[in-house]
């Protein structure tokens, strides 16, 4: 929530929103490694412009995953084919730079009281301005969020691509 000179502004995006899509590439490459080694430790990034996916970060794992595959999976998951709204997951161009993790972080994990190595701490807050608990125009732009994904994926979905942002 942005608050300038007495105005206040609010913003929600959907799931087909390059920053949401980022997430859940992330997400998903953590996942796959989980499917196969629940004691995977994953730390990989995302960053999408154009064509291009960038995958830098680390992992310890013994799962063998297809990170690219499953970068393309998440955009074909959204909605985005064959270019249909600008991008073809199939001719996205995958970079990887994912080395093995680091020892400083492998022992800030490891062991009987383990730690929280490099992660950081999010909160938020409470409040009784809507039914949801949060900030009305925090509530409000996530309710027209989902509203727009009905209508991306079952009212107007010719019309109505997956990236969007109310």
């Amino acid at each position: 929530m942005l608050v300038t000179n007495g105005i206040l502004s609010s913003e929600a995006v959907p799931s087909g929103h390059s920053d949401k899509i980022a997430d859940q590439i992330s997400d998903a490459i953590l996942d796959a490694c989980l499917a196969q080694d629940p004691a995977s430790r994953v730390a990989i990034e995302c960053a999408i412009k154009g064509d291009l996916i960038c995958l830098p970060g680390e992992l310890t794992t013994d799962a063998r995953i297809d990170a690219p595959e499953i970068a393309r999976g998440v955009l074909r998951d959204v909605g985005h084919v064959a270019g249909a709204w600008g991008i073809d997951p199939g001719a996205m161009r995958v970079m990887t730079q994912i080395l093995l993790q680091a020892p400083e972080i492998k022992f800030g994990v490891d062991g009987e009281d383990t730690g929280a190595g490099d992660q950081g701490i999010m909160f938020d807050l409470a409040c009784d301005e809507s039914g949801a608990l949060m900030p009305a125009l925090i509530a409000l732009a996530s309710e027209i969020r989902g509203h727009l994904h009905d209508w991306q994926t079952r009212t107007f979905p010719d019309i109505c691509g997956p990236d969007a942002k109310t």
